[in-house]
């Protein structure tokens, strides 16, 4: 029996070793199956990068400290941009910006407040005088925003002057400042294109002319389905739409593409107080077929995607980032 077993024991060594054993041709095969795959990987990655790559691009986000201006101001820097931002307060940036660096992000700030002229007008010399060189932009997101919710008859004068001001006529004002700079970050990158810079990146994608990009955060809140988010706010983000339409056709010949997000209830600050109650955030989860709130990151990565060479025939377009809210319709359990 004992010799048996020995005798079992050794055949099956045997099999281990012979199956474990290659044979040069085997081992050629296996070589060559691996520099494909990592020949793949490459042309994958470099694929990616000519398509949603931000390398070499400048971006200007506005109230990039938090919620979801933070979460674009990463995506942005992640995928290559240089960006720059602004916070009211001054305190709130510096730490922000700190632990940007220690990331290695290129992000630079100011503290400013664009719903005044000073504030906007101050953003963007201290934007300009941050990159060395020719004073471009390639990228605007307009972020900012505000929220007084009461009934309609109840607002006053400084409700209205509060929520137009800041998510109105601050994104006006400052586009139509930006408007040169934009320009001339279309002019730059197609003279960068033509000289042959981008001509292996745009290869893969068609060598589609190249743009600058506006993105203006707006809101499900603007329409058409009705939402008690309050009427100015509303007010202001059908607005916001209306307006990314317009530019778009009026600015494309500048080599200026216009869009929006129109995010529904993201967990952020400016939605505490209603993803915060329990009552209430059931009755956003009710209206959301995917029965979730979304993340800053969710629509950081629709607004990068905006952003880039992979969206360059995408503009006039409001994209709702809303887990299916406005489909919804009539859609009971």
């Amino acid at each position: 029996m004992q010799e048996e077993l020995k005798k079992r024991k050794r055949k099956a060594k045997a099999s281990r070793m012979a199956s474990t054993s290659t044979s040069p041709t085997s081992a050629a095969a296996a070589a060559a199956a691996g520099a494909a795959a990592g020949a793949a990987a490459a042309a994958a990655a470099s694929h990616a990068l000519a398509r949603f790559g931000l390398h070499g691009k400048r971006a200007l986000v506005t109230g990039g400290t938090k919620g979801i201006g933070r979460a674009v101001v990463e995506e942005l820097a992640l995928l290559g941009a240089e960006v720059f931002t602004c916070s009211r307060t001054a305190r709130e940036l510096e730490a922000a910006l700190a632990e940007w660096r220690s990331r290695g992000l290129l992000v630079e700030g100011a503290a400013a407040d664009v719903s005044t002229p000073e504030g906007r007008e101050g953003l963007l010399r201290a934007y300009a005088d941050s990159f060395e060189g020719e004073a471009r932009l390639d990228i605007l997101i307009n972020n900012v925003g505000t929220n007084v919710k009461k009934p309609s008859a109840e607002y006053t004068k400084g409700d209205y002057d509060r929520v137009f001001g800041t998510n109105l006529e601050s994104v006006v004002a400052l586009t139509a400042l930006a408007h040169p700079l934009l320009k001339r970050g279309a002019e730059a990158s197609r003279r960068e294109q033509k000289a042959g810079g981008e001509r292996a990146a745009t290869a893969a994608v068609g060598a589609a002319p190249e743009a600058s990009a506006v993105v203006l955060v707006s809101s499900v809140a603007g329409g058409p389905p009705s939402m008690r988010s309050g009427s100015l706010y509303a007010a202001t983000k059908a607005a916001l739409d209306q307006l990314a339409r317009n530019w778009a056709c009026e600015w494309a010949r500048d080599g200026i593409r216009v869009t929006a997000v129109r995010p529904f209830y993201i967990d952020t600050p400016l939605a505490a107080g209603v993803v915060g109650d329990p009552a209430q955030l059931a009755q956003v989860l009710a209206a959301t077929p995917s029965r979730r709130v979304g993340s800053p990151q969710d629509v950081a990565g629709v607004v990068a995607f905006l952003c880039s060479r992979a969206s360059a025939h995408v503009t006039g377009e409001t994209v709702a980032v809303d887990g299916g809210y406005l489909a919804a319709g009539f859609w009971p359990e």
